[in-house]
């Protein structure tokens, strides 16, 4: 007799979707990190860039060098906005995709409850129709020798 309840086939595609989450928040994960490396390097650099301004140290405030120090940090500025969005997005793409992995989790939990459940049911009932049949051959047994002595 072959076992055709779908409750190891739905564990099973539960099981690989878990995987499959569990894979997309490493990559989100490390999608995150870089960005923040990213921004990390931006800011370090951003001080590094004012520490050696001259004009900063000097109080030299020469028209043309100024403008192009005040255009290149303002640039440096938006893309340290645009890095920090970014982070931020793959931040809250972490958390999505954590929380996708928590219910995956979940649903494998439960499933394999109740295979567990379905288990100890089929157990028990193999465990009663082998009394059953014990009975039936101790009764069996009991009648033909009674049969036998008289």
């Amino acid at each position: 007799m072959t076992d055709r309840h779908p409750l190891p086939f739905l564990l099973a595609q539960a099981r690989e979707l878990r995987d499959t989450r569990s894979r997309t928040v490493r990559e989100a994960a490390q999608a995150w990190q870089q960005a923040q490396a990213t921004l990390d390097q931006l800011q370090a650099f951003r001080s590094q860039f004012i520490a050696r301004s001259p004009n900063l140290h000097t109080g030299c405030q020469g028209t043309g060098g100024m403008g192009d120090w005040h255009r290149f940090a303002q640039g440096l500025a938006q893309a340290m906005t645009q890095q920090e969005a970014q982070a931020e997005g793959h931040r809250q793409r972490h958390a999505q995709c954590q929380d996708r992995l928590s219910e995956a989790q979940a649903r494998v939990l439960a499933l394999e409850a109740l295979e567990a459940r379905r288990a100890a049911a089929q157990a028990r009932v193999q465990e009663r129709r082998l009394q059953r049949e014990c009975d039936e051959f101790a009764a069996r047994a009991a009648r033909i020798a009674q049969e036998a002595r008289g």
